[in-house]
């Protein structure tokens, strides 16, 4: 009892920060099955904890309206039970008691209506609109719908129009073709910096904008470009189309810092980045030695990725010239769909070659990455490429092994771990190369030689 006590005595700013990794740590849903959790299992434990977390909003200052799992969720203002399916309490009384508790604070609101069902909209609107009453206080908005039903229930959201005085962060996944009447919505956000949009059909204040995550064909992408270009820092950009109407200047957005591109690169011929750290890019790069050799800019972290079986030879020895203080590299080899089920590799050793021509062979060679600190190799390859695992050691030995080497830290997947390459690396991490999870992926104890271990992983 005395132990007990001497809690009970604790500050209380104390008992709020340990409340606030709790709460950070644990999903805190609506649901009944989630609702014994932080922040509301602390209310459980004594009358002084009760106390102090009704009386602090910030711990009730996320709404999470979860329904992106087949799980059913009924109001327990009307428990209905359906023939074969879960009844969940998902209770209105629990959103007005938070958004109570929560006080006046900035509200991080969250709808993910991905399996949403028809026998649940009424209740969910419900939830949106008693969530709408709150809108001046959003300060982070995410909407997923995937469906008809989703935007049925999302209709009343056309009301916060206007009322969105501390949004600062929106995200919208989901389908493309919002009605009408709802892509002005967001028009007025005057805090707004972060926005993750379907569609560029979805009216906001583009020119404020510091991070932007959109789909869009690169016409239209060019247009946001010229809107954007004072403040953006962060642009994730989805290709949908590379067909040209027109024509189109080149953009240039002087403030880009990280630029990550899906699918086809073509949009890197009509943009200059001067001041680029970050560059992420998925499957193809035949543009990004001269976008970089325009721009003038320094990237220091680079991702890309190899097709299996390859679309296109990559050149990229001119990859890396371009990239000369280049300090983070990821490189990740994945199966390409096609097809013809048959497709085989036209030259097998076109994998092996992205990771040889990291090999530092002084003299006779220049380093093409004389800064590299961090390396990643990513592969989703059991199908078509052999292990590269003699190349990777081999090119991990010249560089450790090289007197002005800066690389510190390798994280690279168990495929390439057959018995003499994890020996091998073993070796350079007790030479003090920093091999992640090396001792979580040795090879199976039944794999005596490397033909065991190729046999187990055909």
């Amino acid at each position: 009892m005395g132990d007990v006590c001497h809690i009970q005595r604790l500050p209380t700013e104390l008992y709020i920060e340990v409340f606030c990794f709790i709460a950070q740590d644990m999903k805190r849903k609506l649901a009944g099955r989630h609702v014994r959790v932080a922040p509301w299992q602390l209310g459980h434990v004594c009358h002084t904890w009760r106390t102090i977390a009704h009386g602090y909003p910030q711990l009730w200052s996320c709404i999470t309206i979860d329904y992106s799992t087949q799980a059913v969720i009924c109001p327990v203002a009307s428990p209905i039970r359906l023939p074969g399916r879960v009844d969940i309490e998902y209770p209105l009384t629990w959103l007005q008691t938070q958004l109570t508790l929560s006080g006046d604070v900035p509200l991080v609101v969250r709808f993910r209506l991905d399996h949403a069902k028809l026998e649940d909209s009424h209740h969910l609107i419900a939830l949106f609109d008693l969530c709408v009453v709150h809108s001046r206080r959003w300060e982070h908005l995410t909407i997923a719908v995937e469906n008809s039903l989703g935007f049925s229930i999302f209709h009343g959201i056309a009301r916060v129009r206007g009322l969105l005085d501390r949004l600062q962060s929106l995200h919208i996944i989901g389908h493309s073709e919002w009605e009408p009447e709802l892509n002005n919505v967001f028009s007025n956000t005057p805090c707004l910096r972060n926005a993750a949009l379907p569609s560029p059909r979805i009216a906001i204040s583009w020119q404020q904008l510091t991070r932007l995550e959109i789909h869009a064909n690169v016409e239209e992408l060019l247009g946001i470009a010229s809107c954007v270009r004072e403040n953006l820092e962060e642009l994730v950009y989805g290709n949908t189309s590379n067909v040209f109407t027109h024509s189109h200047p080149v953009a240039t957005l002087p403030r880009l810092r990280q630029l990550s591109l899906t699918l086809h690169d073509d949009v890197l011929q009509y943009l200059l980045a001067p001041c680029l750290e970050a560059l992420a890019l998925d499957a193809y790069v035949n543009h990004v030695a001269g976008f970089v050799y325009r721009s003038g800019c320094n990237v220091q972290s680079l991702s890309f990725a190899c097709l299996c079986p390859p679309i296109e030879m990559i050149d990229v020895s001119a990859i890396f010239r371009s990239v000369g203080g280049l300090r983070s590299l990821r490189i990740s080899i994945r199966i390409e769909d096609t097809e013809d089920e048959d497709a085989e590799i036209d030259d097998e050793d076109h994998y092996d070659q992205q990771v040889e021509i990291l090999v530092v062979k002084p003299p006779t060679s220049k380093d093409l990455c004389p800064n590299l600190v961090l390396l990643q190799i990513d592969s989703l390859v059991y199908e078509y490429a052999k292990p590269m695992g003699a190349s990777l050691c081999n090119m991990l030995e010249s560089r450790w092994g090289s007197p002005h080497s800066t690389l510190k830290t390798v994280r690279i997947p168990d495929l390439y771990h057959s018995p003499s390459v994890w020996e091998r690396l073993t070796v350079l991490k007790s030479q003090g190369l920093d091999i992640e999870d090396l001792d979580n992926l040795a090879p199976d104890s039944d794999s005596d030689s490397d033909e065991d271990w190729i046999y187990s992983h055909e």
